[in-house]
């Protein structure tokens, strides 16, 4: 690779992540806003990276190119061998529409699944990148969670919103407060791998403070599991725990807890005409929204267990939910959903009710579940026994089939995706959220830039956690 393409590739890849943060758009339908140009932006960043290779590929000859596809690491092999199976479930998917595109709405089929998995490989790959780009366009993502929560719309001259009771502020750049959450999940627990070793560096401790009082802002009960999870994972993985192993965990809770005095600050802004409006709180200790969740993934786990080997295919629950779950769980259902009491009388068939409100109108309602809360459940029933089986596998060779990465490292490079993945078990993949995440991860656990040996030689470069910290 000559000079010129191999600046090129590294400024394309340490800035589209950055960029891809903040790629929204005015439109009339909140999933437009989001959504399009950043797949739009997926696809042209990997033709951009075929190029730069193919180049490369030239460069050094038919024979250099052969070498290297026998050289394949076992893992990414796992990885294609995941592509094959999410292409033949979404062949034979009982909706291959959906499957193959996703639900208008949140378009996260086989394509997308397909397209995260091209580019993972392209930044565990990778020769070279720089984390500046990136962290400060989270520093930046921070500071507006914040300022949204406290009542001000720092974004409004780009996006139009519709707030609904599902869509409360803050959303930032993602869309949605709780896919928002996802995010700074694992922006906050992103700090730990990539700058622990400076843990007497004021900014990293600034960084963390920021980061968390941003997730805390976003109310999200699963955000907690998360962080309690991540710090119950670091401290069984150490033999020996040194102060700061101690003081990162206690530092994000009571940074999150802040929340309370910043919506009393956010009351008092909307009470002296500052802010048009003040924040709305979710009650983190409300059950109804896990009761909601035990129904759909018991749905989802029958819909596994009909069809155990290539599943349904991709975001096909919305048409089979209500098949997999018995009438009176259904009503209930429905009636958690839109808050009616135990004994509310109620018509349904499948995903439409009717009822009768208050002053004796009948109201007509449909519910929609483009997923099952549970990417785990989801991968489950849509792809099957085959398709987890390989997802985990390829995921596992990743960390664990490395002799390049020691244990110390392999526990530090996995805190953001065990923190994430915890998240998801009560939520779902979004185009927004997802896929920086499997770039960021695709950067943690590559050899070229992580490795121990190259940690060790480039630890200014590359301030991470090799050795004993």
């Amino acid at each position: 690779m000559n000079i010129y393409t191999e600046k090129i590739e590294y400024w394309l890849l340490s800035c589209f992540p950055a960029i891809y943060l903040f790629l929204v758009m005015p439109a009339s339908i909140a999933s437009d806003e989001f959504v399009p140009l950043r797949l739009y932006s997926l696809v042209i960043f990997i033709f951009l990276m075929a190029i730069l290779k193919s180049i490369n590929f030239k460069q050094g000859g038919t024979e250099e190119v052969f070498k290297k596809i026998f050289k394949t690491p076992i893992h990414i092999l796992f990885y294609l061998l995941f592509i094959a199976s999410t292409v033949m479930s979404s062949i034979f998917s009982v909706d291959p529409s959906a499957s193959w595109f996703g639900v208008y709405s949140m378009r996260t089929g086989g394509i997308f699944l397909i397209i995260c998995l091209f580019i993972f490989l392209i930044y565990n790959t990778a020769k070279n990148f720089s984390w500046t780009p990136f962290i400060f366009s989270i520093f930046i993502i921070n500071l507006i969670t914040i300022s949204e929560y406290l009542g001000f719309r720092p974004l409004a001259f780009i996006l139009e919103r519709s707030i609904s009771l599902t869509s409360l502020f803050p959303a930032a750049t993602i869309g949605l407060r709780q896919h928002l959450a996802g995010l700074l999940t694992f922006t906050t627990l992103l700090i730990i791998p990539i700058y622990i070793k400076r843990n007497l560096d004021y900014k990293f401790w600034l960084y963390l403070v920021i980061s968390s009082v941003a997730l805390g802002c976003t109310n999200n009960t699963s955000s907690y599991s998360a962080i309690l999870g991540t710090a119950l994972f670091l401290i069984l993985s150490r033999k020996r725990h040194r102060l700061h192993h101690i003081m990162i965990p206690v530092v994000i809770f009571s940074s999150m807890l802040l929340y309370k005095p910043l919506k009393n600050l956010s009351d008092y802004l909307a009470a002296n005409g500052v802010v048009n409006k003040s924040t709305a709180n979710k009650v983190i200790t409300n059950p109804t929204t896990f009761k909601t969740r035990l129904i759909l993934w018991e749905s989802a786990t029958q819909m596994t267990l009909k069809k155990p080997i290539l599943g349904w295919g991709l975001q096909t629950f919305n048409n089979q939910w209500y098949n997999n779950i018995s009438q009176n769980k259904g009503d209930r259902l429905f009636r958690m959903e839109l808050g009616l009491s135990d004994n509310q009388k109620m018509v349904r068939i499948n995903d439409s009710a009717a009822y009768k409100n208050t002053k004796g109108e009948t109201e007509q309602v449909i519910l929609n579940y483009t997923s099952s809360h549970s990417a785990l459940l989801d991968l489950a029933y849509s792809q099957g026994i085959l398709g987890v089986g390989l997802f985990l596998t390829a995921i596992l060779l990743s960390i664990f089939r490395n002799p390049n990465f020691s244990t110390s490292h392999i526990a530090y490079m996995s805190v953001p995706l065990i923190g994430y993945s915890i998240y998801l078990i009560a939520w779902f993949i979004t185009v927004p959220t997802t896929s920086l995440v499997v770039i960021i991860t695709g950067i943690l656990w590559n050899k070229n830039l992580y490795s121990d040996r190259v940690l060790l030689n480039n630890s200014e470069k590359y301030p991470s956690t090799g050795g004993d910290i």
